[in-house]
Protein backbone atom coordinates (compact mmCIF):
# COMPACT_ATOMS: atom_id res chain seq x y z
CA UNK A 1 0.00 0.00 0.00
CA UNK A 2 1.00 3.46 -0.77
CA UNK A 3 2.94 4.68 2.45
CA UNK A 4 1.64 8.27 1.36
CA UNK A 5 -2.31 6.98 1.88
CA UNK A 6 -1.67 5.40 4.66
CA UNK A 7 0.16 8.50 6.31
CA UNK A 8 -3.37 10.59 4.83
CA UNK A 9 -5.19 8.10 6.69
CA UNK A 10 -4.00 8.03 9.96
CA UNK A 11 -3.76 11.88 9.76
CA UNK A 12 -7.15 13.65 11.73
CA UNK A 13 -8.36 17.06 10.38
CA UNK A 14 -7.82 19.74 12.30
CA UNK A 15 -10.99 22.44 12.78
CA UNK A 16 -10.39 25.55 14.93
CA UNK A 17 -12.45 25.74 18.12
CA UNK A 18 -14.91 29.03 17.40
CA UNK A 19 -18.61 29.21 18.32
CA UNK A 20 -18.99 26.04 16.53
CA UNK A 21 -17.58 23.81 18.74
CA UNK A 22 -17.71 26.15 21.86
CA UNK A 23 -19.58 23.26 23.85
CA UNK A 24 -16.42 21.62 24.20
CA UNK A 25 -14.77 24.53 25.99
CA UNK A 26 -16.45 22.80 29.05
CA UNK A 27 -17.74 19.35 30.93
CA UNK A 28 -20.44 19.09 33.62
CA UNK A 29 -18.37 20.61 36.38
CA UNK A 30 -19.47 24.27 34.41
CA UNK A 31 -15.80 25.11 34.78
CA UNK A 32 -14.82 26.40 31.22
CA UNK A 33 -11.43 26.03 29.32
CA UNK A 34 -10.13 27.35 26.05
CA UNK A 35 -8.48 25.95 23.16
CA UNK A 36 -7.11 26.66 19.57
CA UNK A 37 -8.30 23.39 17.60
CA UNK A 38 -10.65 20.25 18.37
CA UNK A 39 -9.86 16.71 16.61
CA UNK A 40 -11.83 14.20 16.03
CA UNK A 41 -10.04 10.71 15.47
CA UNK A 42 -11.97 8.06 13.82
CA UNK A 43 -9.17 4.72 14.47
CA UNK A 44 -6.39 4.60 17.01
CA UNK A 45 -3.84 5.51 14.34
CA UNK A 46 -5.32 8.93 13.62
CA UNK A 47 -4.98 8.74 18.08
CA UNK A 48 -1.06 8.17 17.36
CA UNK A 49 -0.76 10.79 15.33
CA UNK A 50 -2.53 13.42 17.07
CA UNK A 51 -0.35 12.32 19.79
CA UNK A 52 3.04 12.54 17.84
CA UNK A 53 2.25 15.82 16.26
CA UNK A 54 1.35 16.96 20.31
CA UNK A 55 5.26 16.05 20.60
CA UNK A 56 6.57 16.95 17.95
CA UNK A 57 5.02 20.32 17.95
CA UNK A 58 5.15 20.86 22.18
CA UNK A 59 1.15 21.41 21.60
CA UNK A 60 -0.74 20.66 24.77
CA UNK A 61 -3.83 18.22 23.63
CA UNK A 62 -6.56 16.96 26.15
CA UNK A 63 -8.53 14.42 25.38
CA UNK A 64 -12.86 14.19 26.64
CA UNK A 65 -15.46 12.05 26.33
CA UNK A 66 -18.91 12.51 26.55
CA UNK A 67 -18.16 15.80 29.27
CA UNK A 68 -20.10 14.10 32.13
CA UNK A 69 -17.29 14.84 34.75
CA UNK A 70 -17.71 17.16 37.59
CA UNK A 71 -14.05 17.90 38.26
CA UNK A 72 -12.80 20.24 35.13
CA UNK A 73 -10.41 17.21 33.98
CA UNK A 74 -11.52 17.72 30.48
CA UNK A 75 -12.29 21.19 30.01
CA UNK A 76 -8.97 22.42 27.82
CA UNK A 77 -5.69 24.54 28.79
CA UNK A 78 -5.23 25.55 25.92
CA UNK A 79 -4.12 23.83 22.93
CA UNK A 80 -6.08 21.21 20.87
CA UNK A 81 -8.66 18.96 22.09
CA UNK A 82 -8.95 15.43 21.19
CA UNK A 83 -12.60 14.04 21.23
CA UNK A 84 -13.51 10.38 21.47
CA UNK A 85 -16.64 10.63 20.24
CA UNK A 86 -16.12 8.96 17.11
CA UNK A 87 -14.43 6.13 18.20
CA UNK A 88 -17.57 4.47 19.24
CA UNK A 89 -17.73 1.01 17.90
CA UNK A 90 -17.97 -2.50 19.71
CA UNK A 91 -15.58 -4.38 18.08
CA UNK A 92 -15.90 -7.95 19.80
CA UNK A 93 -16.66 -11.00 22.07
CA UNK A 94 -15.13 -13.45 23.94
CA UNK A 95 -15.27 -16.26 26.33
CA UNK A 96 -12.90 -17.17 28.72
CA UNK A 97 -13.15 -21.20 30.14
CA UNK A 98 -15.40 -20.59 33.26
CA UNK A 99 -17.69 -19.35 31.12
CA UNK A 100 -17.50 -15.60 31.62
CA UNK A 101 -18.12 -13.06 28.85
CA UNK A 102 -15.84 -9.69 28.19
CA UNK A 103 -16.17 -7.30 25.53
CA UNK A 104 -14.16 -5.10 23.82
CA UNK A 105 -15.20 -1.60 23.57
CA UNK A 106 -13.69 1.68 21.69
CA UNK A 107 -13.31 4.42 24.07
CA UNK A 108 -15.95 6.58 22.63
CA UNK A 109 -19.15 4.10 23.36
CA UNK A 110 -21.37 5.40 26.06
CA UNK A 111 -22.37 3.15 28.93
CA UNK A 112 -26.00 3.15 27.56
CA UNK A 113 -25.48 1.67 24.48
CA UNK A 114 -23.50 -1.41 25.85
CA UNK A 115 -26.38 -2.47 28.30
CA UNK A 116 -28.98 -1.57 25.45
CA UNK A 117 -27.18 -4.34 23.63
CA UNK A 118 -26.73 -6.66 26.34
CA UNK A 119 -30.37 -6.14 27.32
CA UNK A 120 -31.37 -7.17 23.69
CA UNK A 121 -28.45 -9.36 23.49
CA UNK A 122 -27.73 -7.87 19.89
CA UNK A 123 -25.08 -5.91 18.57
CA UNK A 124 -23.52 -4.35 15.21
CA UNK A 125 -21.04 -7.50 14.20
CA UNK A 126 -19.99 -5.13 11.72
CA UNK A 127 -16.36 -6.16 11.31
CA UNK A 128 -15.93 -8.92 14.09
CA UNK A 129 -13.73 -11.90 14.20
CA UNK A 130 -15.54 -15.51 13.69
CA UNK A 131 -14.84 -16.13 17.16
CA UNK A 132 -16.37 -13.10 18.36
CA UNK A 133 -19.85 -13.77 16.75
CA UNK A 134 -19.89 -17.52 18.11
CA UNK A 135 -19.41 -15.61 21.32
CA UNK A 136 -22.18 -13.78 20.64
CA UNK A 137 -24.48 -17.05 20.10
CA UNK A 138 -23.19 -18.00 23.55
CA UNK A 139 -24.21 -14.52 25.03
CA UNK A 140 -27.68 -15.33 23.94
CA UNK A 141 -28.08 -19.00 25.66
CA UNK A 142 -26.22 -17.57 28.47
CA UNK A 143 -28.45 -15.86 31.50
CA UNK A 144 -28.47 -11.85 31.55
CA UNK A 145 -25.00 -10.03 31.80
CA UNK A 146 -24.44 -6.86 32.89
CA UNK A 147 -21.57 -4.69 33.32
CA UNK A 148 -21.66 -3.72 37.24
CA UNK A 149 -20.37 -0.41 37.91
CA UNK A 150 -23.47 1.94 37.32
CA UNK A 151 -22.65 5.33 37.25
CA UNK A 152 -25.58 7.95 37.35
CA UNK A 153 -24.70 9.82 34.34
CA UNK A 154 -25.27 6.49 31.62
CA UNK A 155 -24.41 8.77 28.46
CA UNK A 156 -20.21 8.53 30.19
CA UNK A 157 -18.00 6.99 27.68
CA UNK A 158 -15.94 4.12 28.63
CA UNK A 159 -12.88 5.92 27.79
CA UNK A 160 -13.96 8.81 30.59
CA UNK A 161 -14.83 6.02 32.75
CA UNK A 162 -11.76 4.24 32.75
CA UNK A 163 -10.03 8.15 33.19
CA UNK A 164 -11.47 8.76 36.16
CA UNK A 165 -12.10 5.20 37.12
CA UNK A 166 -16.38 6.09 37.64
CA UNK A 167 -18.06 4.68 40.69
CA UNK A 168 -21.65 4.50 41.19
CA UNK A 169 -24.57 3.37 43.63
CA UNK A 170 -23.29 -0.15 43.50
CA UNK A 171 -19.86 0.56 44.23
CA UNK A 172 -20.57 -1.48 47.71
CA UNK A 173 -20.80 -4.30 45.87
CA UNK A 174 -18.96 -4.19 42.68
CA UNK A 175 -16.44 -1.72 43.23
CA UNK A 176 -15.26 0.97 40.32
CA UNK A 177 -14.46 0.48 36.54
CA UNK A 178 -10.86 -0.38 37.00
CA UNK A 179 -11.80 -3.49 38.87
CA UNK A 180 -13.82 -4.60 35.82
CA UNK A 181 -11.04 -3.80 32.86
CA UNK A 182 -9.35 -6.75 31.93
CA UNK A 183 -7.04 -5.37 29.45
CA UNK A 184 -6.95 -1.25 27.54
CA UNK A 185 -4.44 -0.34 24.44
CA UNK A 186 -2.80 2.70 25.53
CA UNK A 187 -1.70 5.13 23.07
CA UNK A 188 1.37 7.09 24.55
CA UNK A 189 2.53 10.51 24.02
CA UNK A 190 5.49 9.77 21.72
CA UNK A 191 2.89 8.16 18.85
CA UNK A 192 3.39 4.25 20.83
CA UNK A 193 1.10 1.97 22.34
CA UNK A 194 0.89 -0.41 24.65
CA UNK A 195 -1.40 -3.40 25.23
CA UNK A 196 -1.70 -3.74 28.93
CA UNK A 197 -3.26 -7.05 30.51
CA UNK A 198 -4.31 -7.09 33.77
CA UNK A 199 -2.03 -9.36 35.97
CA UNK A 200 1.03 -8.76 33.86
CA UNK A 201 2.19 -6.03 35.11
CA UNK A 202 2.33 -5.43 38.93
CA UNK A 203 4.39 -2.94 41.05
CA UNK A 204 6.96 -3.99 43.47
CA UNK A 205 8.71 -1.69 46.02
CA UNK A 206 10.98 -0.14 43.44
CA UNK A 207 8.66 0.17 40.13
CA UNK A 208 7.16 -1.86 37.72
CA UNK A 209 8.06 -3.79 34.17
CA UNK A 210 6.50 -2.47 31.45
CA UNK A 211 4.67 -3.77 28.31
CA UNK A 212 7.55 -2.88 26.35
CA UNK A 213 10.19 -4.37 28.57
CA UNK A 214 11.56 -1.48 30.24
CA UNK A 215 11.08 -0.48 33.40
CA UNK A 216 8.80 2.62 35.30
CA UNK A 217 11.36 3.25 38.48
CA UNK A 218 9.69 4.94 41.27
CA UNK A 219 9.33 4.33 44.79
CA UNK A 220 5.93 2.52 45.82
CA UNK A 221 3.52 3.27 48.76
CA UNK A 222 2.26 0.73 51.02
CA UNK A 223 -0.86 2.69 52.00
CA UNK A 224 -3.70 4.43 50.09
CA UNK A 225 -3.40 7.92 49.13
CA UNK A 226 -5.80 10.65 50.08
CA UNK A 227 -6.71 12.28 47.17
CA UNK A 228 -7.07 9.87 43.96
CA UNK A 229 -3.75 10.27 42.14
CA UNK A 230 -1.20 8.78 39.57
CA UNK A 231 0.74 7.19 43.17
CA UNK A 232 1.93 3.57 43.04
CA UNK A 233 1.19 0.88 45.51
CA UNK A 234 3.31 -1.84 46.31
CA UNK A 235 1.72 -4.70 44.57
CA UNK A 236 -0.87 -2.51 42.13
CA UNK A 237 -1.79 -3.53 39.03
CA UNK A 238 -0.57 -1.03 36.05
CA UNK A 239 -4.02 -1.14 34.92
CA UNK A 240 -5.22 0.53 37.94
CA UNK A 241 -2.34 3.10 38.24
CA UNK A 242 -3.83 4.54 34.50
CA UNK A 243 -7.11 4.79 35.71
CA UNK A 244 -8.33 7.44 37.52
CA UNK A 245 -5.26 9.48 35.72
CA UNK A 246 -7.69 11.61 33.74
CA UNK A 247 -5.94 11.78 30.66
CA UNK A 248 -2.63 12.91 31.88
CA UNK A 249 -0.19 9.55 30.80
CA UNK A 250 -1.91 8.61 27.39
CA UNK A 251 -5.10 7.88 25.90
CA UNK A 252 -7.01 4.50 25.92
CA UNK A 253 -8.15 4.07 22.22
CA UNK A 254 -9.83 0.31 23.02
CA UNK A 255 -10.69 -1.05 26.54
CA UNK A 256 -11.74 -4.87 27.16
CA UNK A 257 -14.36 -5.32 30.15
CA UNK A 258 -15.40 -8.09 32.08
CA UNK A 259 -19.50 -8.60 32.32
CA UNK A 260 -21.42 -10.28 35.18
CA UNK A 261 -24.30 -11.82 35.15
CA UNK A 262 -27.58 -10.08 36.50
CA UNK A 263 -29.06 -10.08 39.68
CA UNK A 264 -32.32 -12.42 39.39
CA UNK A 265 -34.54 -10.58 41.58
CA UNK A 266 -33.97 -7.16 42.62
CA UNK A 267 -36.14 -4.92 44.75
CA UNK A 268 -35.62 -0.94 45.65
CA UNK A 269 -36.82 0.66 48.72
CA UNK A 270 -36.80 4.47 49.18
CA UNK A 271 -37.45 5.33 52.66
CA UNK A 272 -38.44 8.51 53.99
CA UNK A 273 -37.66 10.31 57.73
CA UNK A 274 -38.64 13.12 59.57
CA UNK A 275 -35.34 12.94 61.50
CA UNK A 276 -32.13 13.31 59.54
CA UNK A 277 -30.08 11.69 62.65
CA UNK A 278 -32.79 8.84 61.74
CA UNK A 279 -31.60 8.69 58.12
CA UNK A 280 -28.24 8.74 58.79
CA UNK A 281 -28.47 5.81 61.51
CA UNK A 282 -30.63 3.61 58.90
CA UNK A 283 -27.78 4.09 56.47
CA UNK A 284 -24.75 2.88 59.00
CA UNK A 285 -27.64 0.02 60.65
CA UNK A 286 -28.12 -1.73 56.73
CA UNK A 287 -24.68 -1.54 56.11
CA UNK A 288 -23.60 -3.29 59.34
CA UNK A 289 -26.52 -6.06 58.70
CA UNK A 290 -25.22 -6.94 55.44
CA UNK A 291 -22.74 -9.89 55.93
CA UNK A 292 -25.50 -12.06 57.18
CA UNK A 293 -28.02 -10.83 55.05
CA UNK A 294 -30.11 -13.12 52.78
CA UNK A 295 -30.13 -11.02 49.99
CA UNK A 296 -27.20 -8.84 48.45
CA UNK A 297 -26.99 -5.37 49.27
CA UNK A 298 -26.53 -3.70 45.89
CA UNK A 299 -26.43 0.15 46.95
CA UNK A 300 -27.74 2.88 50.13
CA UNK A 301 -28.05 6.17 48.92
CA UNK A 302 -28.63 9.05 51.36
CA UNK A 303 -30.69 12.27 50.28
CA UNK A 304 -30.92 15.47 52.38
CA UNK A 305 -33.98 17.25 52.44
CA UNK A 306 -32.18 20.06 49.99
CA UNK A 307 -31.49 17.40 47.62
CA UNK A 308 -35.54 16.52 47.70
CA UNK A 309 -36.24 19.97 47.31
CA UNK A 310 -34.42 19.87 44.17
CA UNK A 311 -35.76 17.52 42.72
CA UNK A 312 -39.56 18.50 43.78
CA UNK A 313 -38.43 22.12 41.89
CA UNK A 314 -36.94 20.47 39.00
CA UNK A 315 -40.74 18.44 38.39
CA UNK A 316 -41.73 21.39 36.87
CA UNK A 317 -39.96 21.44 33.95
CA UNK A 318 -39.16 17.44 33.54
CA UNK A 319 -42.09 15.32 32.31
CA UNK A 320 -40.00 11.87 32.74
CA UNK A 321 -39.87 13.13 36.39
CA UNK A 322 -43.64 13.07 36.64
CA UNK A 323 -42.72 8.95 37.65
CA UNK A 324 -41.31 9.96 40.68
CA UNK A 325 -44.63 10.80 43.55
CA UNK A 326 -44.34 14.10 45.30
CA UNK A 327 -42.42 14.30 48.57
CA UNK A 328 -43.94 15.41 51.65
CA UNK A 329 -42.51 18.48 53.27
CA UNK A 330 -42.33 16.99 56.42
CA UNK A 331 -39.60 14.59 55.80
CA UNK A 332 -35.88 15.47 56.31
CA UNK A 333 -33.68 13.04 54.43
CA UNK A 334 -34.49 9.76 52.66
CA UNK A 335 -32.34 6.72 52.05
CA UNK A 336 -32.88 4.64 48.63
CA UNK A 337 -31.67 0.42 49.23
CA UNK A 338 -31.28 -1.60 46.46
CA UNK A 339 -31.33 -5.47 46.95
CA UNK A 340 -30.53 -8.58 44.63
CA UNK A 341 -30.71 -12.17 45.75
CA UNK A 342 -31.21 -15.60 43.81
CA UNK A 343 -35.27 -16.77 44.92
CA UNK A 344 -38.16 -14.70 46.10
CA UNK A 345 -38.13 -15.95 49.45
CA UNK A 346 -34.69 -14.42 50.38
CA UNK A 347 -35.52 -11.18 49.01
CA UNK A 348 -39.13 -11.61 51.30
CA UNK A 349 -36.67 -12.36 54.07
CA UNK A 350 -34.23 -9.39 53.79
CA UNK A 351 -36.97 -6.67 53.56
CA UNK A 352 -38.71 -7.62 56.77
CA UNK A 353 -35.40 -7.25 58.45
CA UNK A 354 -34.89 -4.06 56.69
CA UNK A 355 -38.66 -2.72 57.62
CA UNK A 356 -37.76 -3.63 61.37
CA UNK A 357 -34.19 -1.53 60.82
CA UNK A 358 -36.33 1.30 59.52
CA UNK A 359 -38.41 1.00 62.53
CA UNK A 360 -36.01 1.22 65.04
CA UNK A 361 -34.57 4.23 63.72
CA UNK A 362 -37.87 6.40 63.96
CA UNK A 363 -39.32 4.87 60.34
CA UNK A 364 -42.82 4.24 59.57
CA UNK A 365 -43.82 1.32 56.56
CA UNK A 366 -46.51 4.05 55.50
CA UNK A 367 -43.07 6.24 54.75
CA UNK A 368 -41.65 3.95 51.84
CA UNK A 369 -41.90 3.69 48.11
CA UNK A 370 -41.17 0.24 46.92
CA UNK A 371 -40.40 -1.81 43.71
CA UNK A 372 -39.37 -4.90 42.42
CA UNK A 373 -37.86 -5.76 39.42
CA UNK A 374 -35.70 -3.36 36.23
CA UNK A 375 -38.78 -1.91 35.26
CA UNK A 376 -41.06 -0.37 38.10
CA UNK A 377 -37.14 0.83 39.58
CA UNK A 378 -36.66 2.80 36.78
CA UNK A 379 -38.42 5.54 39.15
CA UNK A 380 -36.07 5.01 41.56
CA UNK A 381 -33.10 5.55 38.22
CA UNK A 382 -34.63 8.70 37.17
CA UNK A 383 -34.74 9.88 40.91
CA UNK A 384 -30.77 9.36 41.54
CA UNK A 385 -30.22 11.05 38.25
CA UNK A 386 -32.49 13.66 39.00
CA UNK A 387 -30.50 14.99 41.87
CA UNK A 388 -27.15 16.02 40.48
CA UNK A 389 -29.45 17.16 37.60
CA UNK A 390 -30.96 19.09 39.60
CA UNK A 391 -28.24 20.73 40.98
CA UNK A 392 -26.96 21.35 38.06
CA UNK A 393 -30.05 23.16 36.69
CA UNK A 394 -29.77 25.12 40.03
CA UNK A 395 -26.13 26.43 38.97
CA UNK A 396 -27.37 27.16 35.72
CA UNK A 397 -29.78 29.56 37.07
CA UNK A 398 -27.21 30.98 39.44
CA UNK A 399 -25.02 31.37 36.16
CA UNK A 400 -27.68 33.97 33.93
CA UNK A 401 -27.21 36.51 37.22
CA UNK A 402 -23.55 35.88 37.75
CA UNK A 403 -21.90 34.62 34.60
CA UNK A 404 -18.54 34.06 36.69
CA UNK A 405 -19.22 31.76 38.91
CA UNK A 406 -18.80 27.76 39.13
CA UNK A 407 -20.30 24.77 41.02
CA UNK A 408 -18.06 23.79 43.70
CA UNK A 409 -18.59 20.21 45.04
CA UNK A 410 -17.00 17.88 47.46
CA UNK A 411 -15.80 14.20 47.17
CA UNK A 412 -14.79 12.87 50.42
CA UNK A 413 -15.02 9.47 52.04
CA UNK A 414 -15.49 8.83 55.46
CA UNK A 415 -15.76 6.02 57.58
CA UNK A 416 -19.50 4.80 58.45
CA UNK A 417 -18.92 5.61 61.94
CA UNK A 418 -18.21 9.46 61.14
CA UNK A 419 -20.58 9.86 58.41
CA UNK A 420 -23.15 11.55 60.81
CA UNK A 421 -20.25 13.79 62.30
CA UNK A 422 -19.31 14.88 58.87
CA UNK A 423 -23.03 15.31 57.85
CA UNK A 424 -23.73 17.66 60.46
CA UNK A 425 -20.65 19.34 59.91
CA UNK A 426 -21.48 19.67 56.25
CA UNK A 427 -24.34 21.40 57.34
CA UNK A 428 -22.92 23.52 60.08
CA UNK A 429 -20.43 25.13 57.78
CA UNK A 430 -22.98 25.95 55.21
CA UNK A 431 -25.01 28.15 57.78
CA UNK A 432 -22.51 30.02 59.21
CA UNK A 433 -21.05 30.83 55.96
CA UNK A 434 -24.53 31.84 54.56
CA UNK A 435 -23.81 29.01 51.37
CA UNK A 436 -26.56 26.39 50.00
CA UNK A 437 -25.99 23.27 49.26
CA UNK A 438 -27.01 19.56 48.89
CA UNK A 439 -26.01 16.56 50.64
CA UNK A 440 -26.68 13.37 48.86
CA UNK A 441 -24.48 10.49 47.59
CA UNK A 442 -23.04 6.61 48.57
CA UNK A 443 -24.12 5.83 52.03
CA UNK A 444 -22.92 2.16 51.68
CA UNK A 445 -18.97 3.07 51.47
CA UNK A 446 -19.76 6.76 53.45
CA UNK A 447 -18.90 8.68 50.22
CA UNK A 448 -21.82 11.65 50.55
CA UNK A 449 -20.95 14.58 48.43
CA UNK A 450 -21.88 18.03 49.14
CA UNK A 451 -22.87 20.32 46.29
CA UNK A 452 -22.44 24.25 46.91
CA UNK A 453 -24.19 27.11 44.87
CA UNK A 454 -22.38 30.44 45.60
CA UNK A 455 -24.37 32.99 44.22
CA UNK A 456 -21.41 35.83 43.62
CA UNK A 457 -17.59 35.40 43.00
CA UNK A 458 -16.68 36.36 46.64
CA UNK A 459 -18.69 33.36 47.51
CA UNK A 460 -16.64 31.35 45.68
CA UNK A 461 -13.97 31.88 47.59
CA UNK A 462 -15.63 31.65 50.86
CA UNK A 463 -17.05 28.17 49.27
CA UNK A 464 -13.72 27.06 48.40
CA UNK A 465 -12.28 27.92 51.88
CA UNK A 466 -15.07 25.98 53.55
CA UNK A 467 -14.31 23.20 51.58
CA UNK A 468 -10.58 23.47 52.62
CA UNK A 469 -11.54 23.49 56.21
CA UNK A 470 -13.60 20.45 55.58
CA UNK A 471 -10.86 18.47 54.29
CA UNK A 472 -8.22 19.02 57.11
CA UNK A 473 -11.17 17.29 59.39
CA UNK A 474 -12.04 14.81 57.40
CA UNK A 475 -8.11 13.42 56.95
CA UNK A 476 -8.50 13.62 60.70
CA UNK A 477 -11.48 11.25 60.94
CA UNK A 478 -9.37 8.92 58.57
CA UNK A 479 -11.07 9.71 55.02
CA UNK A 480 -9.97 10.10 51.54
CA UNK A 481 -10.43 14.07 50.03
CA UNK A 482 -10.70 12.58 46.37
CA UNK A 483 -12.12 9.45 44.93
CA UNK A 484 -14.39 8.45 42.04
CA UNK A 485 -15.61 12.35 40.81
CA UNK A 486 -11.04 12.86 40.33
CA UNK A 487 -8.90 16.14 41.15
CA UNK A 488 -9.10 17.52 37.40
CA UNK A 489 -8.73 21.50 37.46
CA UNK A 490 -11.68 22.27 39.90
CA UNK A 491 -10.72 20.25 43.19
CA UNK A 492 -6.21 20.31 42.28
CA UNK A 493 -6.07 22.22 45.87
CA UNK A 494 -6.51 19.75 47.76
CA UNK A 495 -3.35 18.05 46.81
CA UNK A 496 -1.92 20.53 49.06
CA UNK A 497 -3.40 18.24 52.29
CA UNK A 498 -0.80 15.11 50.59
CA UNK A 499 2.34 14.15 52.21
CA UNK A 500 5.45 15.59 50.29
CA UNK A 501 6.81 11.84 49.39
CA UNK A 502 3.22 11.24 47.83
CA UNK A 503 2.93 14.25 45.41
CA UNK A 504 6.69 13.67 44.14
CA UNK A 505 5.63 9.49 43.23
CA UNK A 506 2.86 10.74 41.32
CA UNK A 507 5.03 13.79 39.40
CA UNK A 508 7.63 11.14 38.72
CA UNK A 509 4.58 8.81 37.29
CA UNK A 510 3.69 11.75 35.29
CA UNK A 511 7.21 13.11 34.18
CA UNK A 512 8.05 9.41 32.84
CA UNK A 513 4.61 9.08 30.93
CA UNK A 514 4.29 12.71 29.65
CA UNK A 515 8.05 14.10 29.99
CA UNK A 516 6.46 18.04 28.71
CA UNK A 517 3.30 18.01 30.30
CA UNK A 518 1.51 18.15 27.60
CA UNK A 519 -1.17 15.58 27.99
CA UNK A 520 -4.23 17.21 29.60
CA UNK A 521 -2.26 19.90 31.14
CA UNK A 522 -3.61 21.40 34.50
CA UNK A 523 -5.21 18.41 35.88
CA UNK A 524 -4.12 18.04 39.50
CA UNK A 525 -1.08 19.64 39.07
Amino acid sequence: MDRDFMNTRAQCAREPVGDKYEMYLQDESRFAGKAEEILFPADAAQVEDALRHMTSSKTPLTVQGARTGISGAATPAGGGILSMVKMNAITGLSVDEGGRFFVTVEPGVPLSELEHCLTRKSFDVSGWSKDSEDALERLKRAPAQIFPPNPTETTATFGGMFACDAHGPNAYRYGGTADHVHCVTLALPDGRSWKIVRGRHLFDAEGVTLPDGGRLKVKSSRIQPICRCPIPLQGMDLLDLLAGSEGMLGIVTDLTLALTSAPLVQWGIMFFFEELSGALAFSQSVVAGDRAGPADLEAVEFFDRTSLDLVEELKRSVTRLHLVPDIPAEYQASVYVHLSAGNADAMEEALLTLLDAFSACGGNEEATWAAEGEDEMEKFKVFRHAVPEAANARFDDLRQSCPGVYKLSTDFTTPLDCMEEAVFMYRRGMKERGLSGAVFGHASVGRLHVNLFPETPGQIEVAQALIDDWAKHVIVMGGRLAGENGVGKVKRNLLRHMPDEELAAARAVKDFFDPDGLLNPGNMF
